[in-house]
């Protein structure tokens, strides 16, 4: 079950790298008003290498990559030779979870709005990447899948906790430095969508704590 769930990581960690080298060509689209084909034209495609958008699309991309190596690694190496590559692997998931709050408003937004969304990021990443893996792996152990629930569920419902707190309160954070006031949280479509996504969450933690 450990050896297949690094090859679903190391499948998903190239989607992400090819994701990220497209996403440089759509940006370059949707800021030049242009054709998606457009997008990915020499011309446009470098100029947007050339922004920070471009640059930390690059850096995901490059990272994304080794990551899918090492989880290649981890897929064929012997339990003894694993530790390196797992705290490599972390770091390389850490170093990518920074990536999107640096291309986007919250690399300008200030130092409380960065850490916030960094740590809204890691702790989504967590929650939800976490829960998927797990699912996957009790699907994979097939008749031994409860030995492992009584093993896995546990330690996950630990860290799913922690991550739904750091979930709150950082996206607490990042609503307030975004609105400022509380009339905006329904007078603006940024408070609308912040009202909607709060509605879509408090039904799954009410199944989590189920």
């Amino acid at each position: 079950v450990r050896r297949r769930l690094y090859g679903v990581l190391s499948v998903i960690a190239g989607a992400l790298a090819l994701v990220a080298l497209l996403n440089i060509g759509f940006q370059g689209a949707a800021a030049g008003g242009l054709g998606v084909v457009d997008g990915f034209s020499w011309d446009v495609y470098s100029n947007v290498i050339d922004t920070r958008y471009g640059e930390m699309m690059l850096l995901q991309a490059a990272l994304a990559v080794t990551l899918a190596l090492t989880a290649l690694a981890l897929r064929h190496s012997e339990y003894r030779d694993r530790r390196a590559l797992s705290a490599l692997t972390l770091a390389l998931a850490g170093a990518m979870s920074v990536t999107p709050s640096l291309s986007g408003h919250a690399s300008t937004a200030g130092t409380l709005a960065m850490v916030a969304d960094v740590a809204h990021v890691i702790a989504a990443a967590l929650w939800t990447g976490g829960l998927g893996f797990l699912f996957l792996a009790l699907m994979l152990a097939k008749e031994d899948r409860w030995p492992l629930a009584t093993r896995a569920v546990p330690r996950f419902s630990n860290m799913a906790v922690v991550s739904v707190v750091v979930l709150l309160v950082a996206g607490i954070t990042n609503g307030y430095l975004q609105v400022r006031t509380w009339s905006a949280i329904w007078e603006t479509e940024y408070g609308l969508l912040l009202l909607a996504k709060v509605a879509l969450v408090l039904p799954l933690l009410a199944l989590d704590a189920y």
